[in-house]
């Protein structure tokens, strides 16, 4: 049996989430492959899977533009051969209108969706993280005390007090990602049916939010923007835009962004020398260039 996961990371932590689905489903003897929309954009032969997964981080209370774009693509489903469909998630605290869009849309298009997860990843989001910079050792202290006390996570000061969930994700989080894959393997090498599900609702208003905010919004949000006495031209933001929308100017000196900017912070987190700029994020305050300590450590066996 053969499952395939559709992919959009822009800093690596929903790809963590991915990758430990894949390893579950292997288990169960399930091969399973990994799609990278940002550098594969061809579309997957459905008729060879078994089961599909959709995975990518919640951006403004919605799924990212890139992966709907890409879903959009997507061919006509029957009953008698489109693959069930599992939706995997990061969000930094909120996943708003994010499952309720994607199941829309797969429905919309003949898709069974069959359920759907999500892990925390408050540390991700420049702007939070340049909110809360100032606040590192205090962050230090509360960590250091809830770990005696048994609890092997920290609240996110004052993003803690809006969103109970916007904690880096724990032991508990990984159980249930874990526990939610093996039920999708063991129906299918079983041969038992998987019915469509229901799917995690956000908390209001952030649903109505995330449905009505548009790509032009996000991007004016973002408003990326590259420092040529930084930049040293190496190509990593065109690399890792899921968009296609940045690419190097050599009269300038420095990329340039296109109106198909998603406002996924991929070019910003990821660049080398912290050349890129953005919205509440200056040059390289509040980078977050990978998954934090807290999500490797929780996925080092990956």
């Amino acid at each position: 049996m053969r499952a395939h996961i559709l992919l959009q990371s822009a800093t690596g932590n929903t790809r963590l989430v991915a990758k430990r689905a894949a390893q579950r489903l292997s288990t169960f003897g399930i091969e399973c492959t990994i799609q990278d929309i940002a550098r594969d954009q061809e579309l997957p032969e459905l008729t060879a899977i078994d089961l599909l997964g959709v995975a990518c981080p919640v951006m403004y209370f919605r799924p990212a533009f890139a992966m709907t774009e890409f879903l959009d693509r997507l061919p006509k489903g029957a009953p008698d051969s489109a693959p069930p469909v599992f939706l995997l998630a990061t969000a930094g605290g909120e996943p708003g209108a994010h499952f309720t869009m994607l199941k829309e849309q797969l429905s919309h298009k003949g898709y069974r969706v069959v359920g759907a997860r999500w892990l925390p990843a408050p540390d991700s989001w420049p702007p939070l993280r340049r909110w809360f910079d100032p606040f590192e050792m205090l962050e230090g202290l509360a960590r250091f005390w809830l770990k005696i006390l048994g609890e092997p996570f920290y609240l996110r000061l004052a993003a803690g007090v809006v969103w109970p969930r916007a904690t880096g994700p724990v032991a508990a989080d990984l159980d249930a990602l874990d526990g939610f894959v093996n039920h999708l393997a063991v129906s299918l090498t079983s041969g038992a049916p998987l019915y469509e599900a229901s799917v995690p609702q956000g908390t209001p208003p952030f649903p109505f939010v995330g449905q009505y905010v548009t790509r032009e919004e996000m991007s004016q949000y973002t408003s990326p923007r590259a420092d040529a006495r930084l930049c040293i031209r190496c190509g990593t933001c065109v690399k890792v835009c899921p968009s296609d929308c940045v690419s190097l100017d050599e009269n300038a000196g420095r990329p340039t962004f296109g109106d198909g900017c998603t406002a996924c912070w991929a070019c910003y987190n990821n660049c080398p020398t912290r050349a890129i700029s953005g919205w509440l994020a200056p040059f390289g305050v509040g980078q977050y260039s990978g998954p934090s300590e807290t999500h490797r450590n929780l996925f080092r066996d990956l």
